[in-house]
């Protein structure tokens, strides 16, 4: 069973979740003007890919609705919640007779999956 999720107070039935962290990486660019070489390093950005199963078009309206803003995310992971930015939203509707999930949605509310890629705030 899918774990249920909470994005901004709106559930999610999270089916995967990956953690990428990409490392560190330096370069080296000479600068025009002079001979001096200019040093950047880059932090790396922790990003959650998460996938999973949202019931009800007031639910998805909802998750469309935190795209670029900061929000609260809790999870299994954790529980009294994170604050993350939500880069992207990806959302599929599923054609279903009726759905028995969620018992406080109507049997014939519809059934979206969703991919969703956010980084911690």
């Amino acid at each position: 069973m899918a774990s249920i999720w909470s994005l901004n107070g709106f559930d999610i039935y999270v089916d995967q979740f990956q953690e990428a962290a990409p490392g560190q990486s330096a370069e080296l660019n000479p600068i025009d003007s002079s001979e001096s070489i200019f040093h950047i390093l880059f932090e790396p950005t922790v990003t959650y890919q998460l996938s999973g199963t949202v019931i009800g078009e007031a639910n998805m309206n909802g998750i469309k609705a935190t795209r670029n803003t900061i929000v609260s995310l809790i999870s299994d992971f954790e529980p009294g919640g994170i604050d993350v930015f939500v880069q992207d939203v990806t959302i599929n509707r599923i054609i279903a007779f009726g759905q028995t999930v969620d018992q406080l949605q109507a049997i014939d509310a519809p059934i979206f999956k969703i991919n969703l890629t956010v980084r911690p705030d």
